[in-house]
C-alpha cells in the first residue's frame, strides 16, 4: 500500500511493514489496547453525508500515552527481520 501512494522508494518494502504481516495478531492487539483506552473520552457526532465529528477536546489523549505494547511489538518485529 505503502509503494502503491509512492511513499517508499521504488523496490523497497520497509522491514517493518514486512514483518508485520507476518504477525497481524500483535499489530492488532497494540492498535485494541491503544483504541481500548481512548475511545471511552471520544465524544462522537454523525453528521450530514456520513462525516463523523469528535464534540470534545481530545488532544491531551493523544500526547502522553503508554505506548509499551507498541514498543514491545517492534522490537519483536525488528528481531524477526534479523
Amino acid at each position: 500500500m505503502l509503494s502503491d501512494r509512492k511513499l517508499t522508494l521504488e523496490r523497497v518494502l520497509s522491514f517493518l511493514s514486512a514483518a508485520k504481516l507476518g504477525i497481524r495478531q500483535g499489530y492488532d492487539l497494540c492498535l485494541e489496547a491503544f483504541s481500548s483506552a481512548v475511545n471511552p473520552h471520544v465524544h462522537l457526532k454523525w453528521g450530514m453525508g456520513g462525516v463523523c465529528e469528535v464534540k470534545n477536546e481530545t488532544a491531551y489523549l493523544y500526547r502522553h500515552f503508554d505506548a509499551t505494547l507498541h514498543i514491545l511489538y517492534l522490537f519483536d518485529r525488528i528481531k524477526c527481520t534479523n
